[in-house]
């Protein structure tokens, strides 16, 4: 896979048939979701965001999506 440009590993994917252009957060967490290991795997990728956001311009599509990421990791850690 593809994204900002570099080319990643896909991990835990599964051949579908379906023909689709994956999100940049597809492309991050794949579908690291449905098993045990991937929280860790997701907070080594997600603590990587702010440093890769940095060399994405302001105003792309990219940019939008990993604002959102990021936005959304700190309102969970702000939670009670």
């Amino acid at each position: 896979v593809q994204a900002a440009g570099r080319w990643y590993a896909v991990m835990a994917a599964e051949y579908t048939g379906e023909v689709r252009t994956p999100t940049f957060t597809e492309c991050l967490f794949g579908r690291t979701a449905e098993w045990p290991e991937g929280a860790g795997y997701a907070a080594w990728q997600k603590a990587k965001l702010p440093r890769f956001r940095l060399g994405v311009p302001d105003g792309t599509e990219l940019a939008e999506e990993i604002d959102r990421i990021l936005n959304l990791s700190g309102a969970l850690h702000q939670l009670p």
